[in-house]
């Protein structure tokens, strides 16, 4: 059987909608997340798959393993050009990584809550499927990208299960609760809200 049938056709309207469902999705996957380490009591899969700390690199890689779960079911669904779309979805991943970092870093210094600015930093998935829809429907050769982007897809999950336990001892990585760096006890985090004055 050909499983080709079973797809959308690759069309700039089924793929745009697909695209800002995706950003929805992510968002509402984010969100969840985002409170999953909580809820696991800090078990290995709460690790993996949740945020650790209330730092911007622990928001951000929730944003961006959304997304690209987001992009398998996007290849499973659409009769995407494969080669194109891996390296249009991995250039559009480093540029969601890049913009939600300077979008949480600004925000950061005008809103009080830190949990506000990552509510508003999911916003930073629809830029991010824009230039995914433009680089695809574009007049650009994106099938010699490939192997590059099977290259940085490689660091971007070496740098998401690395960075988690061993992250570089820079600002966003820094809890804003605690001040600490990396992984932070569930515990330990009720006691910082009770303890420590208000700086998020």
């Amino acid at each position: 059987m050909d499983s080709s049938k079973s797809q959308f056709g690759f069309s700039a309207k089924n793929f745009l909608l697909f695209e800002l469902g995706g950003a929805v999705f992510s968002a509402l996957v984010t969100a969840f997340m985002r409170r999953f380490y909580s809820l696991c009591g800090g078990e290995l899969i709460g690790i993996l798959f949740g945020a650790v700390n209330n730092s911007v690199w622990e928001s951000t890689k929730l944003l961006l393993i959304s997304y690209l779960f987001w992009g398998l079911i996007e290849i499973l669904c659409i009769s995407v050009p494969f080669r194109a779309f891996v390296a249009a979805k991995t250039a559009s991943l480093c540029f969601l990584c890049a913009v939600h970092i300077g979008f949480c870093c600004a925000a950061d210094w005008v809103l009080q809550s830190r949990e506000a600015v990552f509510m508003l930093g999911s916003v930073c998935f629809f830029p991010a499927s824009v230039l995914s829809f433009f680089l695809l429907f574009g007049k650009f050769e994106l099938s010699v990208f490939f192997v590059p982007s099977l290259f940085v897809l490689m660091l971007f999950w070496t740098i998401y299960f690395c960075f988690t336990p061993f992250p570089p001892h820079l600002e966003i990585f820094r809890d804003s609760l605690t001040r600490r760096f990396g992984l932070i006890p569930p515990d330990l985090i009720k006691e910082a809200l009770y303890f420590l004055p208000y700086s998020a």
